[in-house]
């Protein structure tokens, strides 16, 4: 019987930091996207050499990110997965080791958000006709409670989870979408509100 995945949770800062790197951030994101891939593959998927890319990996497989598949493939090269069914960083501990790892992350996942922004408007007139408009961003000022933001946060998960086809069950017309929803509460109310 197949063992049954969990979240992998991340709460070292060391780990944390090691995650911080564009070919990494790449990789984690191809393999919990359902991907099973050998290093060469994934270099080709970031510009980097075969070598390099298999560094990277080393270092996700030590801090449990991602692991090795036994089975199957040829021998030649190993394959990669993700180890768990998602990636979840960080946890209730404010240190400031952890506040700094976070926040290394969190800079290297906002280039990266940007960088897929700036790539599709500069080749949104090459998408197909119902994907060029494909690009949605809002913000949206909310006063919740914090019970009311937890919630918030579980429905958006629960939504989400509806569309996480794995590559596998993929359908014919689908076209790759990174989502990103950030909630952050703001320190000073906008000006003009009431307290």
């Amino acid at each position: 019987m197949a063992e049954q995945k969990k979240p992998v949770v991340i709460e070292d800062p060391r780990a944390i930091r090691a995650l911080a790197h564009p070919a990494r951030l790449e990789a984690i994101d191809r393999l919990y996207g359902g991907d099973v891939s050998t290093a060469t593959e994934l270099a080709d998927a970031t510009g980097l050499s075969a070598s390099a890319m298999s560094y990277h990996l080393r270092e996700l497989l030590k801090w449990g990110v991602i692991e090795r598949v036994t089975d199957g493939g040829d021998g030649r090269e190993r394959r990669w997965r993700a180890a768990g069914t998602t990636l979840q960083i960080g946890s209730g501990r404010q240190s400031t080791a952890l506040k700094s790892a976070e926040m290394t992350l969190l800079g290297h996942m906002l280039d990266r958000l940007r960088s897929n922004i700036e790539d599709y408007l500069q080749h949104s007139k090459d998408e197909p006709e119902q994907w060029k408009d494909g690009l949605s961003v809002g913000s949206y000022d909310l006063l919740v409670t914090a019970e009311e933001l937890s919630s918030l946060n579980d429905e958006v998960g629960e939504l989400l989870q509806r569309y996480d086809r794995r590559r596998s069950d993929r359908p014919a017309d689908g076209h790759h979408l990174r989502f990103t929803a950030a909630a952050v509460p703001i320190r000073k109310p906008p000006t003009g509100r009431s307290t």
